[in-house]
Parts: structure tokens; C-alpha cells; sequence
């Protein structure tokens, strides 16, 4: 048991080489707990010749080849984290499925899931720049079995598709939830009753037209009653402009009461007439808030800095001026706050921010 736990704390591939020590040591790392596979702990051997040298490029079978053969000799038993993180889509998803029903079985508390494609954040969803993209990967149903889910308390899905049966009721005991790009709205609204804390990413990319209604995703408030923590990043790379009043009257849909929520932070926010509607709906429904906190900065995980480079002195300055002229105005208990970028920005270094803080009338 003390060695097992020892090798607990090691990368899973590195615990595996621990196999060749001795016969005593070769199935120790079977008990492993916290199973990573990824583009490093699967990686190839080190090579060196005289025109190159480093760790060869993994492809999709070798890295679907490798992560079998793991949890084929593992025990099953005592997972505490389970993570797979490559390029893969629903055309694996024979594999997937194995995976996740070993998660299933080996009762795991932590599932992510982060299958991100080559051009995840670049492109739009219709323009491949040559390339085919290709499908999402759907999660199994199974894995919303009441029984099956049961003992998940964190769980993190990454360009998956998430389409939801019909008996679903939520997971019993998940605390933590975090849906980051892809993820579709369920038609069915359906509770997550322990939930705590929600980190949602909405990417929204290349859309003239676009069908994606920022305000939807007020849901949340319906989905999980009694969340405390919500942190909405978005990240809008659309012809959208920001809100004027010109623009039209706001919606004022009626509000769902949420008595539970005490911190939201809203970044992504370029002040798109959505995304005005959506701060206002938390705002206004969340009658125990104690800090809602929003800025123009995008904090989307993997986001590349070359993406960013055209557009986000204006949009950055836009989103700071409409969420301090229409939201702060809203705000009857001074729990708002606006953080502002300033510039010049390096993108190495962290930014210096100035935190503002709306006073209440």
C-alpha cells in the first residue's frame, strides 16, 4: 500500500517504468490513482541523430494503442482522476466509450475529458482552411446513468458533444462542472442539485448571422439552484458591434430567483447586446450576490495569442465602457465591479489591471 501510494504521485508513465525493477515492483503501478494520459505522459521514446533530436510526433493510434494497453493491465480499482487530453472525435469513438466505462466501473471522482481538434480556437466551425473538421465526440449515455454518475464530483468535457437522455436528473454528488467549447444546450432543462461551482467557456467564432443567443445561458441559474460560484469566459470573435441604445430596447425576460449564488465573474465581456442582457439577467436574479465581477479580458484555456492580435484594444475598450454605462446602472447594491485592461499589453507578462468600483445611488 505505501508503495502504491508513492507511485501515485508520479506521472502515469513514469510509475509504469517502475515495472522493471524487480518482480515485486511490476504490478505496483496497477493501483495507480490518478491516470493522465496525454501527449507527454504517452509520448515516444527520446531519439537523437545527427540532423534531429526530441520526442517523435504521437499519432491517433499509437496514442489509442498505448492508453488501452494501460488500462487493460490496471486494477480498475481506487481511481481518483481520470484524464484523457488529445485529438480525438466521435470517429473514435469505440475507444472513448471503452474509457469511459472504465471510469464508470473504477468508480472515478474526477472525469476529464478534453478532446480539442488541431484548429479548436482559430476557425470558424464551417471553414477548415483544407482540412475536413471532423464531428465531436458524443458522450455515452451511460455515463448518465443515476447509478453510474454517482460518485463523479468534478467533471470537465471539452469539445464533446453533450446530448442528454430523456430520464436524465442530474449527477448525485457532482460539486464542480466546467464545459469548455462545443458543448450544446440540452432542449431539456435538467438539475445538477450538488453543484457549487460552474466554469463555462462559450466560444463563439467567424458568425455574420449568428444563431448562438448569449442570454441562453441564463439556464444556469434553473440547472443549478443551488450553485454558489459562477465564472462565464466567452470569447466572441464576431461582426457583432457593441450596444448602443439605438439598438433597440433590452430583453426583460422574466427572472428565475436564484437565492443561493454569491460570486460571478464574467470575462470575454466586448459588450455585445447578449452578452448586456445576460450580466443583467444574473444581476437582477441573483438576490443574495455578493461580488459580480467583469471584464474585457479573455481568459478562454488554450487560447492562442495570435488570435487575439486584430481586434482587442477596441473590443477590450468597448466592453469596458457598455458594461459601466449599461450594467453598473442597473445595480442597486454596489456588488458590481468592472475591471479595465490597460495598455500597452504583453502578452508575457501578466497585465496591469484597475479594478473599478461601481457605487451604488
Amino acid at each position: 500500500d505505501i508503495l502504491s501510494r508513492i507511485l501515485s504521485e508520479l506521472p502515469i508513465n513514469d510509475a509504469i517504468r517502475t515495472c522493471i525493477l524487480s518482480r515485486k515492483w511490476k504490478y505496483v503501478w496497477c493501483s495507480h490513482n490518478n491516470l493522465t494520459f496525454n501527449s507527454a505522459t504517452m509520448r515516444k521514446h527520446y531519439f537523437k541523430s545527427t540532423t534531429r533530436y526530441g520526442y517523435g510526433i504521437l499519432s491517433d493510434n499509437e496514442f489509442i494503442m498505448r492508453v488501452d494497453k494501460m488500462l487493460h493491465q490496471h486494477s480498475g480499482l481506487g481511481v481518483e482522476r481520470m484524464e484523457v487530453k488529445f485529438r480525438l472525435h466521435n470517429k473514435h469513438a469505440y475507444y472513448n466509450n471503452r474509457w469511459v466505462n472504465f471510469a464508470i466501473a473504477s468508480k472515478t471522482k474526477e472525469l476529464i475529458i478534453q478532446l480539442f481538434g488541431w484548429a479548436k480556437l482559430l476557425v470558424p466551425r464551417d471553414i477548415s482552411c483544407g482540412r475536413v473538421i471532423e464531428e465531436p465526440y458524443n458522450l455515452p449515455s451511460q455515463l448518465f446513468d443515476a447509478g453510474n454518475g454517482s460518485y463523479l464530483q468534478y467533471l470537465e468535457l471539452t469539445c464533446v458533444s453533450l446530448q442528454l437522455p430523456a430520464d436524465f436528473n442530474g449527477f448525485r454528488n457532482l460539486k464542480r462542472l466546467t464545459l469548455v467549447d462545443r458543448m450544446n444546450l440540452p432542449r431539456r432543462l435538467f438539475k445538477f442539485n450538488y453543484l457549487r461551482h460552474l466554469n463555462l467557456e462559450l466560444v463563439i467564432v467567424g458568425e455574420e448571422d449568428r444563431e448562438t443567443d448569449v442570454l441562453d445561458y441564463a439556464q444556469v441559474l434553473e440547472v443549478a439552484p443551488f450553485i454558489q460560484k459562477l465564472e462565464l469566459r466567452m470569447w466572441m470573435n464576431c461582426r457583432d458591434q457593441p450596444y448602443r441604445k439605438e439598438n433597440g430596447e433590452l430583453r426583460r425576460r422574466p427572472r428565475h430567483q436564484h437565492s443561493h449564488l454569491r460570486l460571478v465573474r464574467i470575462s470575454g465581456f466586448f459588450g455585445h447586446k447578449d452578452q448586456v442582457e445576460l450580466a443583467l439577467r444574473i444581476l437582477g436574479s441573483s438576490v443574495n450576490l455578493e461580488k459580480m465581477e467583469i471584464t474585457p479580458m479573455i481568459e478562454i484555456t488554450g487560447l492562442l495569442e495570435a488570435a487575439m492580435q486584430s481586434y482587442r484594444m477596441t473590443s477590450y475598450a468597448d466592453g469596458y465602457r457598455v458594461a459601466t454605462e449599461f450594467v453598473c446602472k442597473e445595480d442597486r447594491r454596489s456588488v458590481v465591479q468592472v475591471v479595465k485592461a490597460s495598455f500597452p499589453y504583453d502578452p508575457y507578462l501578466t497585465p496591469a489591471m484597475e479594478e473599478v468600483e461601481h457605487e451604488g445611488p
